[in-house]
């Protein structure tokens, strides 16, 4: 499902939308490269958005 949101976000660039959608996954991570990879997803929109100290925020 991440993969299907990133390419979304690539053909649109829309940083809000992305993030709502990285939000909105309701499913169980299977393992840690899973969840890190929504984090770092999450991180990723969140710096498009102009708003990088709370993506940093995530890893402290």
């Amino acid at each position: 499902m991440n993969n299907d949101i990133v390419k979304e976000y690539q053909e649109n660039k829309n940083g809000e939308l992305f993030l709502e959608k990285l939000l909105a996954i309701d499913m169980k991570l299977k393992d840690m490269n899973d969840e890190m990879t929504w984090y770092l997803n999450i991180a990723t929109a969140l710096n498009v958005l102009g708003k990088r100290n709370e993506g940093v925020a995530l890893f402290e």
